[in-house]
């Protein structure tokens, strides 16, 4: 065999050998984190755990990001922040995308770390470059509320535009409650009631309170109690508390719908028991005007007290009124004021 060839024979030998290895060394990774997964799944989390260490030893980012999210959480192992900090790392470090919107969030909410408005910022732009909707809509409430970057208005309705094409619902919310309220854009009811509708599309519960107010008050659209009820009804029956209060509110003062104070009293206190001021102050005016029930001062001042102490304007009022001895208006019963300000991460 002749030198040159010899030397091709033995490189072109020396590329396959390293190329099966690393086919088997990638086939070996993937078998193991499907077992892993596997036992995820039927809550065999150690077990999971030990194997994800296998993966992560063989230096498999899915492996490491499994390491990291166990640690965070706990499962198959002691809770260490620290740890799932520094395996998350690893993995966004590989390019992976989950990594790195994990490791967004921890930066952005202080898990493992102290918190950095900076680093989160450039991992959710690195997870958003790629297409991620999650880092999108993250990248946008930062520009939104300039956390890691000067207040940018224009780039958090970019970014949030971009998820929210995507189908996430919690960005098409976020959009919705920037256009309703004027948080770093100019208030635009229209808009809202767009984006506010497609989340509510999706059964997303603060969505469908929220186009109910828009309902109620007539904003961007014609006004239409019998829509902002149904809506109402939808979130309340998720559980979520100022859609419960709304619908209670209705009954209580008969707006778009037949008075009923049994009604009234059923979800303002499932909204009160959940901590809601406004449910707290309504329940408080329906004890003391003996709406649908016994008039009990003691429980009037009760529900009242609650509702002050977490600064509700009307309880304030109606405590007043209380020690002046005179009798609010059922009518000042409290809806939520506007479509509220909750933007989801």
């Amino acid at each position: 065999m002749r030198p040159a060839f010899r030397h091709a024979f033995v490189s072109a030998f020396l590329c396959l050998v390293t190329f099966n290895a690393q086919a088997w060394a990638k086939s070996s990774v993937t078998s193991i984190e499907n077992h892993a997964k596997a036992l995820f799944e039927e809550g065999k989390y150690a077990e999971a755990f030990s194997l994800y260490q296998k993966g992560a030893q063989m230096g498999s980012p899915g492996s490491e990001t499994a390491l990291g999210f166990m640690y965070a959480t706990g499962k198959g192992t002691e809770k260490n922040p620290v740890l799932a900090l520094e395996w998350t790392n690893k993995a966004a470090e590989q390019n992976d995308l989950e990594a790195q919107n994990i490791l967004g969030y921890m930066y952005l909410n202080g898990l493992g770390t102290a918190q950095d408005y900076a680093r989160a910022l450039i991992w959710y732009g690195k997870a958003a470059q790629k297409g991620s909707a999650i880092a999108e809509n993250h990248l946008g409430l930062m520009y939104c509320r300039g956390q890691g970057t000067a207040q940018d208005g224009l780039q958090a309705v970019a970014w949030l535009s971009r998820a929210a094409e995507q189908g996430n619902v919690d960005a098409q919310n976020n959009l919705g409650s920037i256009y309703a309220t004027g948080t770093c854009m100019a208030q635009d009811f229209a808009h809202a009631f767009i984006w506010y509708g497609k989340a509510a599309e999706q059964g997303n519960a603060i969505a469908e309170t929220n186009l109910g107010l828009i309902y109620c008050r007539g904003l961007g659209t014609a006004r239409d109690y019998a829509k902002a009820l149904a809506l109402f009804s939808r979130a309340a029956e998720q559980g979520y508390e100022d859609a419960q209060n709304n619908l209670g509110s209705m009954y209580l003062t008969g707006t778009g719908v037949a008075q009923d104070y049994a009604k009234a009293l059923e979800w303002l206190s499932k909204a009160a028991a959940q901590g809601s001021a406004m449910a707290e102050s309504n329940l408080g005016l329906m004890y003391l005007k003996g709406l649908g029930v016994s008039p009990d001062k003691s429980k009037a001042r009760e529900w009242l007290q609650k509702g002050a102490l977490q600064q509700n304007a009307n309880a304030k009022q109606w405590l007043a009124a209380m020690d002046l001895q005179t009798t609010p208006s059922v009518q000042s019963a409290s809806l939520s004021a506007q479509p509220a300000d909750r933007m989801h991460d």
